[in-house]
């Protein structure tokens, strides 16, 4: 009988014999078997139903042994594999890598799909009761992912993303980065809420009617930034169907957009005397009465104006003028399923 003191870089073992309490004293842990792989192994190992365990590896492979430590299969990817694996509950194994993508892998051992993010995928996937997995990535962002391999939404932090997302009972989603900070993400509907950095821009219409203004440095904070759109410009119908202004029980005032896509403006924000966020819906209509509750009456938001501008690049353009003198927080929502594109403002 072998005594097991140490593990070696590279080697699996696994100790599933039981014996009396006696006897392990005496004895110590018994080794059942040792499977051995060509690097160091971080990964923590998953187990699925039939026994089957899945570990990464260093050396580039995700692993599946057999309950009698025979290898049953490897799949390779670029890099590293630090990430632990997830089993969802058809079977498929999710597993990052230092790769930067996201594996998801049939139980033969086949690629089913890979989702591609910035940097190293060293954080384990979790899965949502719905299907949906999550991981983050050292790109900043924590992606939900749809079964298909689709992008859901994407939440960005101030840091990379060592750490493996966990799911409440509600849904929602727990993070922590390397930003020092511990997030939660509310996200059985897809929201996104995103800062982007303090960037400096144009503005014109219903404020310059004669045209764009050069605005002075640092007065103009961009907050998003719509997507890249497929296809000549006019071939997506895109329509402002209805924008509501509300005060919530929080005292949180928000404005709404209800969309008939899911399209995102770009948005940003000027400051001075007379403070205001901009939304620039570009290529979009403004439905009849869509602003007809958009009636602003909080302590922050004071009016909300819209215009139309027709050539090339055209757009509905939304004004929100604010309290001046009053400092805030603004977050952008997105639901993306519901086609709903929400500001936040929070009085600090």
């Amino acid at each position: 009988m072998k005594i097991v003191r140490h593990v070696s870089v590279g080697v699996l073992v696994v100790c599933l014999g039981f014996l009396s309490a006696t006897d392990m004293l005496a004895a110590g842990p018994v080794q059942k078997w040792v499977f051995q792989t060509k690097n160091v192994v971080g990964s923590s190992p998953a187990i699925g139903p039939d026994g089957t365990i899945y570990v990464g590896s260093e050396d580039h492979h995700l692993y599946a042994i057999n309950p009698d430590g025979t290898r049953k299969w490897a799949f390779e990817t670029g890099k590293g594999v630090l990430s632990s694996p997830a089993i969802g509950p058809d079977g498929t194994i999710y597993v990052g890598s230092n790769d930067g993508k996201l594996y998801a892998i049939h139980q033969n051992g086949s690629l089913k799909w890979a989702f591609s993010t910035g940097k190293a995928v060293n954080s384990s996937p979790a899965i949502g009761s719905d299907g949906t997995i999550y991981v983050a990535s050292w790109d900043h962002c924590i992606y939900a992912i749809n079964a298909d391999g689709t992008r859901k939404w994407a939440f960005k932090t101030g840091g990379g993303v060592f750490s493996s997302p966990a799911i409440g009972p509600d849904g929602t989603i727990y993070v922590g980065s390397n930003d020092g900070k511990l997030y939660a993400i509310k996200g059985s509907e897809g929201e996104i809420a995103q800062l982007s950095p303090i960037s400096k821009g144009k503005v014109s219409d219903v404020d310059s009617p004669r045209g764009p203004t050069e605005l002075p440095a640092d007065t103009e904070r961009v907050i998003s930034k719509p997507p890249e759109q497929e296809g000549p410009a006019g071939e997506i119908f895109k329509e402002i169907k209805e924008i509501r202004f509300e005060v919530t029980p929080e005292k949180d005032e928000k404005v709404s957009f209800v969309l008939s896509g899911p399209y995102l403006p770009e948005t940003f924000a000027i400051e001075g005397d007379k403070p205001r966020m901009v939304c620039d819906f570009f290529g979009a209509s403004l439905a009849d009465g869509a602003a007809d509750k958009a009636k602003a009456n909080g302590r922050l938001v004071q009016q909300i104006r819209t215009g139309v501008h027709g050539g090339p690049k055209s757009k509905v353009r939304v004004v929100i003028d604010l309290a001046p003198n009053v400092d805030y927080n603004v977050q952008p929502i997105f639901f993306k399923d519901r086609h709903l594109y929400v500001l936040v403002f929070r009085p600090r």
